[in-house]
């Protein structure tokens, strides 16, 4: 997929939204035109004062790069990441170790991408929901303060088809849901949009932060949602870590 494929997908079902505050992509090039088969998706961009989705995607458009990641190349400190800047220790670890100064976010992320040797770099990056709050509690009032439906309804209506169809043609083998909450999280809206029964969801262990999962087939292609307990908050445990690198292993064959 081109990002012009991408732009002409988020105009196509996200026409009324263009002019809210929000980002819809922040991977590399490269995942768009020779993805991995991997994707990370959080539920939506936080922070503030990010301008229109609209704005944001000629911004992409002007400076993207054929490698690049937003979990290793992009300051996650206000107000830097809204203003689209860097601070100083993120500039100095940039020059120093090939990446920012990490959130814990930032880490969790990390950590899981190299477990499996997969280069986040090559890796599709988005979130479910496109528009910029500092919290879920607060997506719900932006919502309803823009006469929006509520988030599981927006979710399907207008960010899945599009979401879906990036998957679709980066042929994506697993997604990584960052947040695996029953409701308001990138897990349970993946689940209600493609019909999966809450009886097929496999939780790793009684432990909510080991993560749970689904898998789900279309037109003979398999693919793995993974929900780990959200990133900011949470580090996934060693049992969750170990299905993952299982599930990634069982899609990705020895030649």
């Amino acid at each position: 997929m081109t990002f012009d494929e991408l732009q002409a997908l988020v105009e196509l079902h996200c026409a009324s939204l263009l002019d809210l505050p929000g980002e819809v992509y922040f991977g590399s090039l490269d995942a768009l035109s020779d993805s991995n088969g991997f994707a990370v998706i959080g539920l939506n961009p936080g922070g503030s004062d990010l301008p229109s989705i609209r704005e944001n995607l000629a911004r992409y458009r002007q400076s993207a790069k054929r490698r690049f990641s937003g979990y290793l190349d992009v300051c996650w400190h206000e107000p830097f990441f809204s203003h689209y800047q860097t601070c100083g220790p993120c500039s100095a670890s940039l020059a120093a170790n090939g990446k920012v100064r990490q959130q814990r976010h930032q880490k969790t992320v990390e950590l899981i991408a190299n477990e499996l040797e997969v280069d986040l770099r090559e890796t599709l990056a988005l979130n479910a929901i496109w528009l910029q709050t500092p919290s879920a509690a607060a997506l719900k009032s932006f919502l309803a303060n823009h006469h929006l439906p509520k988030m599981d309804q927006l979710f399907q209506q207008q960010f899945f088809p599009a979401i879906d169809t990036l998957l679709s043609r980066c042929a994506t083998r697993f997604v990584l849901c960052l947040g695996n909450g029953a409701s308001e999280s990138a897990f349970s809206f993946f689940r209600a949009a493609l019909g999966v029964p809450l009886d097929k969801i496999v939780s790793v262990s009684d432990d909510y932060r080991d993560g749970r999962y689904f898998a789900h087939e279309a037109e003979g292609f398999r693919r793995v949602y993974f929900g780990i307990a959200h990133p900011s908050m949470h580090s996934i445990g060693p049992a969750g870590l170990a299905r993952i690198r299982t599930l990634w292993r069982e899609l990705n064959p020895p030649a």
